[in-house]
């Protein structure tokens, strides 16, 4: 039986994906080839060629190799966003080794966590860093040091401003520790080691929203597949400029902003952090075309002051990820931009989108269509399975090349997360008639209330038409007689702080949504809880409004 959503298929689009033997390192070598002066990084000014791109980290490939790793080892990415993260990452990727990328906001304990899980041969990191690594060394005898600054490869005069600046060193260069500057002057590239598609390429260590981050096996393939498929979905070009703001760590900005614009020949625009004011001037002045971006970036940017002053005009397609997007927000970022919000959905797991709306085709409030060879079903909530019909809710299974391999040497995890070859995603939802998905929330955050089901996505996404929200959290907290009620930490916009009351919310939510799903509870935040990638942690508000009701 045909897919539901080939109803809805672009018919410029091909339906399935045909693999050459290449990974993404082998196609940047190709550009670099057939097009060295082509520019592949864009760093506030500094601009790294294809062909310059390629010749360093082909020597620092050299030299990680001449130091004993060699395909299959991991080596660690402890970096913010710079061209230095990318040159790791091509290096690591011809030895046919596998990149552990690193939050740069973790700590001691949970550097300690990801090291003595992946146990890397090597760490890359950035110098203002190696206090965190310093005190638990002792804990990796062996591990090879090798250190940038952020500014090794910063433009002396910036035609942006810059988030960073010159960091003086804190701590006394380490045994055996090298710099990246030192290793990339070599002229001993080698030949590649010829990876395999379905070798682990990547340990795509999970945000550790639901507990500790566990690592998701991609390989090469699970990168191009999506990287081609963001592609064909956003319609980009070879040389087109794609705006990379998204920490590099995260998987999205590691296939969508970094993966795909190299596969297919396009200039990674790439900036050390999203700030606001910075990314507006960088559209206006630079005509980037393309945006992967977090629904925290669009509301920041819809909400900024200035955003009129801005030519954005420039942009082309913007996908964005990490959290359903309501309409309300859809709506404002056409008025500011003159450009379609694209929404997708994906996990750690899943390398990133695994559906999405297509420029011709997108259906606001869905999380769009699945991706070339990817297929979806639902499943009911308490048996994996069984398939429910369409429009039903259940619980969100994949497949298709996107698809991790399993979890990090941790096969009971890989055992539950895998039913009858679907990976599980944790995720509530349901397929229309179409094949749209539309994400309702996490199965653990699902809130049972007076015997109702209430999914949180659905409340914030009403609660977003109030004109003083900024943003908002919807959780449960426990109740003796409802089993649960709703509780919504809100973000008040600048101009409603000190007039909208708490109680003003409740009356207005009253009126807009059932009773047994308005929020009788409401709490006014500075900011919400996010990772560093700004996904929201809704279980750290979870658990506070929780504590604060025992209490």
């Amino acid at each position: 039986m045909e897919k539901a959503w080939y109803k809805v298929w672009p018919e410029d689009v091909p339906r399935h994906f045909i693999f050459e033997d290449k990974v993404l390192e082998n196609y940047v070598e190709e550009h670099a080839t057939t097009n060295p002066d082509d520019t592949a990084v864009y760093f506030y000014g500094k601009t790294i060629t294809y062909g310059e791109l390629a010749e360093m980290y082909m020597q620092l490939a050299a030299q990680l190799h001449a130091r004993g790793v060699g395909k299959g080892d991991t080596v660690a990415l402890y970096m913010e966003n710079s061209p230095q993260f990318i040159m790791a990452f091509l290096a690591v990727q011809r030895l046919g080794a596998i990149a552990v990328p690193m939050n740069p906001m973790f700590k001691r304990a949970e550097l300690s966590h990801l090291l003595g899980d992946a146990e890397p041969k090597a760490i890359f990191i950035q110098e203002n860093l190696l206090e965190h690594l310093c005190p638990i060394l002792p804990e990796f005898p062996g591990l090879r040091i090798i250190s940038t600054a952020l500014t090794d490869f910063a433009p002396d005069y910036p035609e942006l401003p810059m988030s960073f600046g010159p960091v003086e060193r804190t701590i006394s260069r380490l045994p055996g520790e090298e710099r990246i500057l030192e290793l990339i002057h070599y002229d001993d590239p080698i030949p590649p080691a010829n990876a395999c598609l379905d070798d682990t390429a990547v340990l795509q260590y999970t945000s550790g929203t639901t507990g500790m981050p566990k690592g998701a096996e991609l390989t090469h393939r699970n990168i191009v597949a999506n990287a081609f498929s963001f592609r064909d979905g956003v319609r980009t070009k070879p040389r087109d400029r794609h705006l990379a703001a998204m920490p590099l760590f995260h998987v999205i900005g590691l296939v969508n902003c970094m993966g795909s614009p190299l596969c297919n020949g396009g200039t990674m625009m790439l900036f050390h952090r999203f700030v606001p004011d910075v990314i507006l001037e960088a559209i206006h002045k630079l005509q980037i075309q393309h945006w992967v971006s977090t629904a925290t970036m669009n509301i920041a940017v819809i909400n900024h002051p200035n955003a009129a002053n801005y030519d954005l005009s420039s942009l082309s397609g913007c996908l964005s990820g990490g959290a359903p997007v309501p309409k309300p927000i859809f709506e404002r970022f056409y008025e500011v931009t003159r450009t379609r919000l694209l929404e997708g959905y994906g996990l750690s797991e899943t390398t990133a989108q695994i559906t999405m709306n297509f420029m011709e085709n997108a259906r606001v409030g869905s999380a769009g269509i699945p991706l070339m060879d990817a297929d979806v079903r639902v499943v009911a909530i308490d048996d994996p399975t069984v398939e429910v019909p369409l429009g039903q809710q259940g619980e969100l299974a994949f497949k298709g090349p996107m698809v991790m391999k399993g979890y990090w040497k941790n096969p009971e995890a890989t055992a539950a997360a895998f039913v009858d070859g679907w990976f599980l995603s944790g995720d509530l939802g349901h397929m229309d008639e179409d094949g749209y998905v539309h994400i309702s929330g996490r199965k653990k955050e699902l809130i049972k209330s007076s015997g109702f089901s209430v999914f949180p996505n659905e409340v914030e996404s009403i609660m977003h038409k109030h004109t003083a929200i900024k943003e908002v959290c919807v959780v449960g907290v426990a109740h003796d007689y409802r089993g649960e009620e709703v509780k919504a930490y809100i973000v008040l916009k600048d101009e409603a702080v000190g007039k909208v009351t708490e109680q003003d919310i409740v009356e207005w939510a009253k009126v807009h949504m059932a009773v047994y799903k308005y929020p009788r509870k409401v709490e006014f935040l500075s900011e919400l809880p996010k990772t560093g990638s700004g996904k929201l942690l809704r279980r750290v508000l979870y658990e506070r409004a929780n504590q604060i009701q025992k209490t």
